[in-house]
């Protein structure tokens, strides 16, 4: 499956997500639905034992929010905690971060959902939640969660 923002591949057992929205790999809410339908199918593939989730190119696993994309927030964040849900709740087979640079805002909640991180050796790589230098908390329910 190869749309615009996301890329799923199958190798054996394996099935990689590879998250493609240049330059920093920012979530809007097309990359989004996009990434749901992603892991749905992953979900229904029965010969599929462990998903990875890596960010395209060589700088960013993703910088998280996509700012450009404000008018459509009160989709956005509903979706991503319901996605970040699923992957920390929900999800039955492994999922891996595999953390190839920067990692900034709600991905870093993303690679926190998941059951496992490995990041590349990158001594330039960042890990940070850069809403809150915006005086924001951050939004995408991973750093607690509701009973």
């Amino acid at each position: 499956m190869q749309v615009k923002n996301i890329i799923l591949e199958k190798k054996k057992h394996i099935a990689v997500i590879t998250f493609d929205h240049p330059p920093a790999n920012t979530w809007n809410l097309a990359a989004l639905r996009e990434f749901e339908r992603a892991i749905d199918a992953v979900a229904q593939d029965l010969s599929t034992r462990v998903l990875i989730l890596t960010g395209a190119g060589e700088k960013c696993f993703s910088a998280g929010y996509d700012l450009k994309d404000a008018a459509n927030a009160s989709e956005i964040s509903p979706l991503a905690r319901s996605l970040w849900e699923k992957i920390i709740d929900r999800f039955e087979k492994p999922f891996v971060a595999a953390i190839n640079g920067h990692a900034l805002g709600g991905d870093l909640e993303l690679a926190m959902a998941c059951h496992f991180r490995i990041m590349a050796d990158v001594p330039t790589a960042k890990l940070g939640l850069t809403e809150l230098n915006l005086g924001l908390i951050p939004g995408w329910d991973v750093l607690w969660r509701r009973t």
